[in-house]
């Protein structure tokens, strides 16, 4: 046992912790393969007054699963990048994508979430038989289902505080 500053410290505990940083860690470890130069675009990013198509390559040479383009070619009718597209800027595009897909993944886990409790304050609500508390139970529950979805509608606004930030 360790004392510090009149705090007692197993070691076992510090060898516990340990073990769950470095199981944590490991996935990360066997995949990271270094620094990247470039991404694919999952979704349509708009930057820099053009429009970079959803499943395309942009970065500073070829990688990954794309050729990339030395220049961008562009489309002859909307002046925006045609597909694979070698950029000083596919940083901050690959930065956009990664915001765009966290922001995705919460609007949907929120919006799970949200239906999921105006179904159990309905339920409460239906099932009352009069019972007060458990009307009031029911509303609060549907209330903070509207607060919910209030914050799922503002999340889809964060990439485009991003792009400003960053832009």
């Amino acid at each position: 046992m360790i004392f510090i500053n009149n705090i007692n410290i197993n070691i076992m505990d510090i060898k516990k912790i340990l073990l769950i940083l470095v199981i944590s860690f490991f996935p990360l470890m066997i995949y990271a393969d270094g620094p990247i130069d470039c991404c694919q675009l999952r979704q349509v990013i708009e930057f820099d007054k053009l429009i970079y198509p959803a499943n395309s390559w942009v970065g500073e040479s070829s990688c990954g699963d794309g050729t990339i383009i030395d220049g961008c070619t562009l489309d002859t009718t909307t002046g925006n990048p045609a597909g694979n597209c070698e950029t000083s800027k596919w940083g901050v595009l690959c930065t956009l994508n990664a915001v765009y897909t966290v922001i995705d993944w919460i609007f949907f886990g929120l919006i799970a979430m949200v239906s999921l409790f105006t179904i159990l304050g309905a339920f409460d609500i239906l099932t009352a038989a009069g019972d007060p508390e458990k009307i009031k139970k029911g509303r609060e529950r549907i209330m903070y289902a509207m607060i919910g979805l209030a914050v799922a509608l503002l999340s889809r606004a964060i990439p485009g505080v991003v792009e400003a930030l960053i832009g």
